[in-house]
């Protein structure tokens, strides 16, 4: 169990030092990178901002009344008005362990609130209205992603041991399977190659993963059948990284072979939309435009085509870590703080 919780942490090094990671790769924003961009002339205005960013780990969620970030504690919430005034903190009842530090997430579904300790490995559950909370632990390998596609349905990527390579799972009601046909590649590398994210389109019941490392889009539907398989509006088909062992691949420790180049950073669904934080200047961007501004760029999650794209400013030299789309509300989470802006209609 050690070597895959190893495996899994090494996996949330690899992806949450993004920042970093992406100084390291920004090489190919100098250059032409064969594709350009249809930005929309919508105006985003900044509607209010918080200075406590440096406490935010990660957006959680969002009710309609208030929004929940995931903070550097596990077991501590922050909450914020429509406005981004602080409310009172909810502090969970869970023990913080070296495991559940080691590797963790806050996701909020309606009334509830999911951790996600993936060393642990465990999913604990959490009811606003009644306190009452659940936790339970996984009898298999570790994880590196998670999401909530109802109150009691988890679709997760992670480790089924012995195999060193990350599958799309499931939990429905405490029961585990697999999907019927892995969407990834078997590249032996400790599913290094093939890290990205998981989204959950609610209105369509369809699963989004957007690879870091490429430009693959793939969607699937709630039991994990592959819907359709995409590309991003990059040129990245070939992964820009991949895992190597330490050892050999059957110590099951693995590392990044080198520096990646990112296709994007961070993705996330509202109302039928695929938003994807890109890490790429388009051939139609001036490098200044690019230094001074994130590109968010718009897909459907019905067929995976291109939308749009537009820009938000950079702030303080931060670029967006995270962003939440709410209808005509969109918060983004940067290295120092959370800015909330008003989509123009």
């Amino acid at each position: 169990m050690k070597i895959f919780r190893n495996m899994a942490l090494l996996s949330l090094l690899a992806a949450g030092l993004v920042a970093l990671l992406y100084l390291l790769s920004h090489k190919p924003n100098q250059k032409v990178n064969g594709f350009k961009r249809i930005f929309s002339d919508k105006p985003y205005l900044t509607k209010a901002s918080t200075e406590r960013g440096g406490l935010l780990k990660n957006i959680g969620g969002y009710d309609g009344s208030f929004f929940y970030f995931g903070t550097t504690v596990p077991n501590e919430v922050m909450v914020f008005d429509g406005n981004l005034k602080p409310r009172e903190d909810i502090h969970l009842p869970v023990k913080v362990t070296r495991q559940l530090e080691s590797n963790f997430s806050l996701k909020t579904f309606r009334e509830h609130i999911f951790l996600f300790a993936s060393n642990v490995p465990a999913i604990m559950v959490f009811d606003k209205m009644s306190k009452k909370h659940k936790e339970t632990f996984l009898p298999k390998g570790a994880f590196s992603r998670a999401v909530a596609t109802n109150d009691a349905s988890i679709i997760l990527r992670g480790f089924n041991p012995p195999s060193t390579e990350q599958l799309l799972q499931k939990i429905n009601r405490d029961t585990l399977f697999s999907a019927p046909k892995s969407p990834f590649p078997v590249l032996n590398d400790g599913g290094f190659a093939t890290d990205g994210l998981i989204n959950y389109d609610h209105e369509n019941n369809i699963v989004i993963y957007t690879h870091f490392y490429s430009n693959r889009l793939i969607a699937l539907d709630a039991e994990l059948n592959i819907f359709y398989s995409k590309s991003l509006i990059d040129t990245f088909s070939h992964y820009t990284t991949f895992g190597r062992s330490f050892n050999s691949s059957a110590s099951g420790v693995f590392n990044l072979a080198k520096p990646p180049v990112y296709s994007h950073t961070f993705s996330m669904i509202d109302k039928g939309k695929l938003f994807v934080v890109s890490a790429l200047k388009a051939d139609n961007e001036t490098v200044k435009s690019f230094k001074e501004n994130t590109p968010v760029d718009v897909y459907s999650t019905l067929s995976g085509d291109y939308i749009h794209s537009f820009y938000l400013p950079n702030r303080a030299g931060s670029r967006i870590r995270e962003i939440l789309v709410a209808g005509d509300l969109l918060l983004a989470l940067y290295k120092h703080q959370a800015v909330l802006f008003k989509i123009k209609q």
